[in-house]
C-alpha cells in the first residue's frame, strides 16, 4: 500500500536503546516499500503531533513502560481517539504487576502489536480482545559476519583459542557477573578461556559499565575478561561475535515478558546461542539452547556442552539462518503494512472514543520533561548499575 501515512513515535530515536535502534530499522524498510514515514522523537507531551495532523495517518507508538508517563500519554490518546485518528501501539513488552501503564494498555481503543505469542496471552489477560491484536515477530538483518579467522586475529586470538561471547548493556538481570564466574569455572577444562563483552551503558544510566567493571573486579574475574565498552554499529558487532565459539545470553527473569533484540544480533553472527529459558526468550525454540537459571555452573555446563557438540551448533546455526529468512525486515514491514491498511479502512466507533478513560492523575500536576520515575523503574526492572545486591 504506496503512499500511506504513517507518524512513528519513538521516544528514544536516536539514543543508544533497543528500542530506537527496532524503530529505525522499521522505517527504513517501510520507507523503501513507499510508505510516508514522519517520526516523532522526544517526550510525548512536547511533540508537534497534533489530533488534526494524526487524522489523516496511521499514528504508530512504540511502547515500553520506561518511555512514558501514563499521565502525559492518556490525554493524547484520548484527543486522537476524539477525532477518530487510528493509531496503533508496539507492546515491546509487558509486566503483569498492576499500574498506571497497564490501566492505559486496557482501555485502549486501538490495535496493538506484541513480538510473541506469550505477550499476547498477557495482553489477553488485560481483557484486551483478541482481535485488536497481531503478533509480529521481531524483524531481523541478515549482515554478512565477514572473515571469521580476520576477525579473531583482530581480536588478538589464536587459532585454537576458546571464547564465549556475550552482547547486550551491562545491566544486573542480563547475567554477565554469573558468565564471567561460569568462565572461570571452564578454565580447568579449557584453558586460558575467555570472555568477551561487548557491552556498553544504556543512555538511562552512564555508569553502568563502570560498575559492572567494577563488580567483576571485586569478584576478581578480570583476569579473562574483555570488556569491549564501546556503542558499536550492529554490523561490527556481528562481525566480532562471528569470531566466537559460543554466545550466552544468560538473563534473569525480572518479571516481564518481552523478546530479545540482542538476540536477533546474535542470530546474525551464525554462532551458537545459549540463553535463559524465561518468557523474554519464549519466542525462539530452535534457534538457541536453553538452560533452566543463571547459576554459573548451569552456564559452565551448556557452555561445554555445546563446545563439544558440533551436531548441535550446526543444528542452532541452521535454525538461527531459518530465522533470519522468514522474518527479515521486510517480511516485517509488509505485516505492519498489511496492519496499517486494516487500520486505515476500519471505522472507529464513537462509544469507543467516548468511553476511554484518561488515568487518573489522582491530583498531581505532572510537569512535561524527562520525568524521574521513569528512570527509577528502569532502575527497579534491571538493577542499579549492572549488579544487583
Amino acid at each position: 500500500m504506496k503512499g500511506i501515512q504513517v507518524i512513528m513515535i519513538c521516544p528514544s530515536w536516536g539514543r543508544k536503546c533497543g528500542i530506537a535502534e527496532y524503530s529505525k530499522a522499521l522505517v527504513d524498510e517501510l520507507t523503501a516499500m513507499g510508505a510516508n514515514v514522519s517520526v516523532l522523537p522526544g517526550n510525548i507531551w512536547e511533540t508537534s503531533l497534533s489530533p488534526g495532523v494524526a487524522r489523516g495517518a496511521v499514528t504508530h507508538f512504540q511502547f515500553e513502560y520506561a518511555l512514558y508517563n501514563p499521565w502525559t500519554l492518556s490525554p493524547v490518546v484520548r484527543k486522537l481517539a476524539a477525532v477518530g485518528a487510528r493509531f496503533v501501539f508496539t507492546v515491546h513488552d509487558f509486566h503483569p504487576a498492576p499500574s498506571e501503564h497497564n490501566m492505559l494498555l486496557r482501555g485502549m481503543p486501538c490495535y496493538m502489536i506484541v513480538h510473541s505469542e506469550k505477550t499476547r496471552e498477557a495482553l489477553l489477560s488485560l481483557g484486551i480482545p483478541l482481535s485488536r491484536i497481531s503478533v509480529i515477530p521481531m524483524g531481523a538483518r541478515d549482515y554478512d559476519p565477514g572473515d571469521r579467522r580476520a576477525t579473531r586475529v583482530k581480536l588478538g586470538l589464536q587459532e585454537h583459542d576458546k571464547v564465549v561471547g556475550f552482547f547486550g548493556f551491562a545491566l544486573a538481570q542480563k547475567g554477565i557477573v554469573q558468565l564471567a564466574e561460569a568462565t572461570k569455572l571452564l578454565q580447568g577444562s579449557y584453558p586460558g578461556l575467555k570472555l568477551f563483552l561487548f557491552s556498553t551503558s544504556p543512555f538511562f544510566d552512564e555508569f553502568a559499565g563502570v560498575y559492572l567493571r567494577s563488580a567483576l573486579a571485586e569478584r576478581r574475574l578480570l583476569a579473562n575478561v574483555v570488556i569491549v565498552d564501546e556503542y558499536l554499529p550492529v554490523d561490527q558487532v556481528v562481525k566480532y561475535l562471528h569470531a566466537m565459539d559460543v554466545i550466552a545470553l544468560p538473563y534473569g527473569d525480572s518479571g516481564f515478558i518481552g523478546t530479545s533484540a540482542a538476540a536477533r544480533v546474535a542470530m546474525a553472527a551464525r554462532r551458537p546461542i545459549i540463553t535463559t529459558d524465561i518468557p523474554y526468550f519464549s519466542d525462539l525454540k530452535d534457534e538457541v539452547f536453553k538452560i533452566a537459571s543463571q547459576d554459573p555452573a548451569e552456564i559452565a555446563r551448556a557452555v561445554e556442552r555445546v563446545m563439544q557438540d558440533s551436531e548441535l551448533v550446526q543444528r542452532l546455526i541452521a535454525a538461527c539462518e531459518r530465522y533470519l529468512r522468514v522474518n527479515s525486515w521486510h517480511a516485517v514491514a509488509v505485516k505492519h503494512m498489511d496492519l496499517y491498511r486494516r487500520i486505515s479502512c476500519s471505522v472507529p466507533r464513537s462509544s469507543e472514543s467516548n468511553s476511554y478513560q484518561n488515568v487518573p492523575a489522582n491530583g498531581r500536576d505532572i510537569a512535561p520533561g524527562v520525568p524521574e520515575w521513569a528512570w527509577q523503574r528502569v532502575i527497579e526492572r534491571f538493577g542499579k548499575a549492572g549488579v544487583k545486591k
